[in-house]
């Protein structure tokens, strides 16, 4: 059983590779738009190429550190989560890239150039699950320590921080709308790899620690569920892209709750076999995830044509769907643990995790439309600025569900660091010292998002004066201006400050005041992330929701099984 897991990463690996290399034999486009998708590639790139140079320093340091705190193996481990990151984010912007392109030469309204979308679109899905489930199954079975899986998720949580911070303030201080192409798909597609991730190893290692109750099959559970996830992904979105002349917002609809469906069924078998004494309540988990993730995602779909279109009314589900769900989360979080306790949770959250590959292939369908009419609009010499967007073309239902996972990634590693650091003792408001950790936890969200919010704004304001009228032709000419450079140096710079006080904060804490205050600093910093991340809906950005699972993810990799 084991190795099947594996064996069903590879092929969906080999599956992605197969219809990206169909995607590449396609022809390129025009002169003009090649040369106009370098001109992109040459003001992400300088960004990019950074950020790597940045987190493989970061990453070889912290590697010397883990080593030496740990064992050899846990920073192996690290590394991995580092390489599985990066290379998550060059494969997405990649395909995303090479899709816009083809998609532009096939002719933006043709069925052709939408098959073309959609298999971009899947690859990136595909490319999201598979990983994930060949980077923790490979690490589970070679090793089967929780401690060594979770320094992998901190790996991942690393590169998705500094990438996430670095593109936000790349984009604003660039302020060029050709850099809205590319770096948002990867801020979206790490996010939710990480969640993803997140939640796999979180269902994991609650299953290590409920051996005594579930046994060997509480711990490969997860990794079942996650593979039928990622079979029923695929099979759904290749129905969508097989029948996308029905149109893709019904086709859409009836793919997520066939691919619901699928997973329940799966579900249920698998736990009839692994779980027998315990199949009533694990499966009414399954149930709970199962409809949460519905939630999120079909009335959205059917009730607006948000998903693939723009349209006035998102203002009223960008602003309120979110607080909408929150209570029906809530009970969802009650009932699964009223039914089989933290597994339970856990397992919950993985369901609902597992619709991460819908979510992806939704938000790169958005980026590959957004960047082939960009592309088609600079071969036809408009002078509008290519492919702009407004403010209602954002998705909802991936705005929802990133927001969701959020919530539940933070309960899920919240519940998990208590149970690992043994705190045994309930923290009260009365102790002075858990009052203050909690006040910190709470005005941390806010700092961090202002210092992000201020390091664009001061480095535009020094772009502003000294503007000229024909600065964009200029960067035009020369591929890698110096100017490009010294963005790409400033906000690598600002993203490493704000990783590396994002590191020593929860440390520091732990490590000087004790779990109690460190537990009170994570609580605060979750109620006040996530109020944070939902005020934000609309303007969603992946840095807060990063940042606020970097912490709870370093806490519980590093602080809890030292303290």
């Amino acid at each position: 059983m084991q190795i099947l897991i594996i064996v069903l990463g590879v092929a969906s690996l080999l599956l992605a590779l197969f219809i990206t290399m169909g995607i590449k034999r396609l022809p390129p486009g025009t002169v003009t738009m090649q040369e106009y998708l370098s001109y992109i590639d040459n003001i992400t790139g300088a960004f990019i190429n950074k950020h790597y140079i940045v987190a493989a320093g970061l990453a070889l340091v912290a590697f010397f550190i883990i080593t030496f705190l740990f064992n050899l193996p846990a920073a192996l481990s690290f590394l991995c989560g580092v390489l599985v990151s990066i290379l998550l984010l060059n494969r997405v912007i990649d395909i995303i890239a090479n899709a816009s392109i083809r998609t532009a030469a096939a002719g933006n309204c043709t069925d052709k150039a939408l098959a073309i979308m959609l298999c971009g679109s899947l690859v990136s899905a595909i490319l999201v699950m598979a990983l994930i489930l060949l980077g923790c199954g490979l690490l589970f079975l070679a090793k089967g320590n929780p401690t060594t899986i979770n320094l992998f998720l901190l790996g991942i949580s690393m590169v998705a921080l500094l990438y996430s911070t670095g593109s936000s303030i790349f984009s604003s201080t660039i302020n060029k709308m050709e850099t809205s192409y590319l770096l948002p798909a990867g801020a979206i597609a790490i996010d939710l790899f990480e969640s993803c991730a997140v939640a796999l190893v979180g269902a994991i290692t609650v299953g290590t620690l409920g051996m005594a109750r579930f046994g060997f099959s509480g711990v490969l559970l997860p990794l079942l569920t996650f593979s039928g996830g990622l079979i029923a992904c695929i099979l759904a979105l290749i129905l969508v892209i097989i029948y996308r002349q029905q149109g893709l917002e019904k086709i859409t609809g009836k793919a997520i709750i066939l691919y619901t469906l699928f997973l329940i069924v799966f579900s249920l078998i698998v736990i009839r076999y692994f779980l027998p004494g315990e199949q009533l309540k694990v499966f009414l988990t399954v149930v709970l995830g199962s409809s949460s993730a519905l939630l999120l995602f079909v009335p959205p779909g059917f009730g607006i044509s948000s998903i693939f279109n723009t349209n006035d009314s998102n203002d009223f589900w960008n602003r309120y769907y979110p607080v909408v769900c929150i209570p029906v989360l809530l009970l969802v979080l009650f009932l699964s643990y009223r039914s089989a306790g933290l597994y339970g949770v856990s397992i919950t959250g993985l369901v609902i995790l597992v619709f991460a590959g819908i979510a992806v292939f939704i938000q790169s369908f958005t980026q590959i439309k957004f960047l082939s009419a960009g592309l088609t609009a600079v071969d036809m010499d408009k002078t509008d600025n290519p492919g702009e967007k407004d403010h209602d073309y954002n998705e909802t239902a991936v705005t929802n569900f990133s927001i969701a996972s959020t919530a539940f990634v933070a309960i899920i590693l919240l519940l998990i660091f208590i149970q690992v650091a043994r705190v045994e003792e309930i923290c009260t408001i009365t102790n002075w010292l858990v009052l203050v950790g909690l006040i910190i936890g709470g005005v941390l969200p806010y700092l961090f998002t202002s210092w992000v919010d201020s390091s664009a704004r001061v480095q535009q304001g020094t772009d502003d004066n000294g503007d000229s009228e024909d600065g964009l032709e200029r960067e035009m000419e020369i591929q890698e201006s110096q100017i490009i450079k010294d963005y790409s140096i400033y906000t690598c710079r600002e993203s490493l400050l704000v990783l590396l006080a994002a590191t020593a904060i929860p440390l520091l804490t732990g490590f000087l005041l004790g779990k109690q205050v460190l537990v009170a600093l994570l609580i605060g910093t979750s109620i006040a992330g996530i109020s944070l991340v939902i005020v934000r809906a609309k303007n969603y950005e992946a840095h807060l929701s990063i940042l606020l699972k970097f912490l709870l993810i370093l806490s519980l990799s590093i602080a809890a099984p030292l303290l």
